[in-house]
């Protein structure tokens, strides 16, 4: 077992060095193109990386599963996690005898590393589907507990600034109220961490009722990812031993920030406009710089 409790399996290369012997020379130039470019196929789409290899889009997915993965998004997905965690971050914990710096140096990289976990495995479309109906939306609501609660207030601080009224609640009996005052030209982010906070679960049947569109920032398959659509999937697992902020709080605020500017670019002079307004009037809160 790893430190993390996961079976251990061989890595990716170790598997594509096992079945390079029976690959066509097709399969085998693309082997060499990815083995040259480990660090950088998790970015690249398969046409690219066809395009790259010099070989066909049909030749990507059938190495993909000569791997056993089902295509090349989920190759793409275990290879960002394996080149990520065994290069670029290590995911050590923080001992009592840790100096400040060392502290430092692993609360920021579980961080990054939680970051870039979640570029590679974030669905583009779920996320451009909940811009489009934030951006369309009278008035927009986000709900949360606890951390999430904390999250939540912070997309409604992004979110006003953009000329849409907007307002966050962390106490499920007033999220149910306000919940029974909207209708389907409004909106709600629902934020949670695991998906399963008991207190969202009527709100979210409620919501649906009232054919009020209920965009999910929570794990896949819980039972609030249920009633919501989209769902920007956020598959964290948190650590309660490890001595570090959670990498899920990060993941929220991240998907937070890529929703705020992608409803901006959508909404064009109009945000762009009320952005400006907003920061103009916050000036006369600032002391002269000497």
């Amino acid at each position: 077992m790893d430190g993390e409790g996961r079976l251990m399996t061989p890595s990716l290369k170790q598997r594509m060095e096992q079945v390079s012997g029976e690959l066509s020379p097709a399969s085998q130039r693309l082997h060499r193109f990815i083995a040259m470019n480990m660090h950088t196929i998790p970015n690249m789409t398969i046409t690219a990386t066809a395009k790259g290899a010099g070989v066909s889009e049909p030749t990507v997915a059938r190495f993909c599963q000569i791997l056993g993965f089902s295509g090349f998004k989920d190759f793409r997905i275990e290879l960002a996690r394996q080149t990520t965690s065994s290069f670029d971050f290590v995911h050590a914990d923080v001992g009592p005898g840790d100096k400040p710096g060392a502290v430092a140096s692993k609360v920021l990289d579980r961080s990054i590393a939680a970051l870039v976990k979640l570029k590679s495995e974030l669905d583009d479309h779920a996320l451009a589907q909940a811009a489009t109906v934030l951006a369309d939306a009278r008035r927009i609501e986000f709900y949360g507990h606890g951390n999430s609660g904390l999250v939540a207030a912070d997309a409604q601080h992004k979110f006003f600034r953009l000329g849409i009224p907007c307002i966050s609640y962390a106490d499920s009996h007033v999220h149910i109220m306000a919940a029974a005052l909207l209708g389907p030209r409004d909106a709600v982010v629902c934020i949670s961490r695991s998906g399963a906070t008991r207190e969202l679960v009527p709100t979210l049947h409620l919501l649906r009722e009232r054919h009020v569109p209920a965009i999910g920032v929570m794990p896949r398959g819980s039972p609030a990812a249920a009633l919501c659509s989209p769902v920007i999937h956020l598959d964290f697992d948190d650590d309660p031993n490890v001595y570090s902020p959670m990498s899920s709080r990060l993941g929220q605020l991240a998907i937070v920030d890529a929703l705020a500017v992608a409803v901006a670019v959508l909404k064009g002079p109009s945000a762009a406009a009320d952005m400006k307004a907003a920061k103009a009037a916050i000036e006369c809160k600032k002391l002269p710089l000497s």
